[in-house]
């Protein structure tokens, strides 16, 4: 096998590896999100929210959260409301694995 390609198939490994660790991750709609999001304070007070902001020509607002053992990610072209009672941690960056 040759270096690229031993490269490539390390870098699958870790993506692999990634999403096992993860769970299954849920792409929703950011209406959706905020939907979970309420139904999640029905079971939980301070349910946690992982925010970035990102984008290479326009602004990305991406989420994060954890409901029920799946993870739910969204993005939107705007700043999603967020109920008050919701733990937000502001990051550099969520990475999802393709």
């Amino acid at each position: 096998m040759s270096n690229g390609a031993a490269a490539a198939a390390a870098h699958q490994q870790l993506v692999f590896n990634a999403v096992r660790s993860w769970g299954p991750v849920v792409k929703i709609e950011a209406d959706g999100f905020r939907s979970v999001l309420q139904r999640s304070l029905e079971n939980e007070q301070n349910p946690l929210v992982v925010t970035a902001t990102g984008g290479w020509f326009s602004t990305a607002y991406m989420y994060l959260m954890v409901y029920k053992g799946l993870y739910f990610y969204t993005s939107s072209p705007y700043p999603l409301p967020l109920p008050s009672q919701a733990e937000v941690v502001q990051v550099k960056k969520i990475w999802m694995p393709n």
